[in-house]
């Protein structure tokens, strides 16, 4: 049982698009332009983060990372990521896409009064994607 978030680069990968929606829902309208800007410098940094594991983890066999979440009686629910070929090229499609529709955004969402709950809900949305 190895505990995922003694990886770094995956930790970052993973966490980085949920701390931008709370980043992003956490802002006041005063500090709504900035809602953009760290959205798509932690979609970046989740993408080089990405591509980190990629290349460290690509090749070898199949790593599981798995904890115990939660214990209801004597039912433990565990909660595991794997990294297999296929989700390591999952890993950097989807905050990859992510980081484009996020850069897009920032233009198209200019002066618009729900900035900072659209790119809330986008960051949550990706991380929910990095999470399947």
């Amino acid at each position: 049982m190895n505990a995922p978030f003694n990886n770094v680069p995956l930790a970052l990968t993973v966490l980085l698009p949920l701390v931008s929606a709370i980043a992003s829902a956490a802002l006041g309208r005063r500090w709504a332009w900035l809602s953009p800007l760290l959205s798509v410098a932690f979609l970046l940094t989740s993408v080089l983060g990405a591509l980190v594991v990629f290349t460290n983890h690509w090749g070898e066999p199949p790593i599981i990372y798995s904890w115990n979440w939660f214990t209801l009686g004597e039912k433990a629910l565990e909660f595991s990521l794997a990294l297999t070929p296929v989700t390591l090229i999952m890993l950097i499609v989807v905050p990859l896409i992510s980081f484009f529709v996020h850069l897009y955004s920032m233009g198209y969402m200019v002066g618009d009064a729900g900035i900072r709950r659209y790119f809330a809900a986008l960051g949550f949305f990706t991380f929910s994607m990095l999470g399947l």
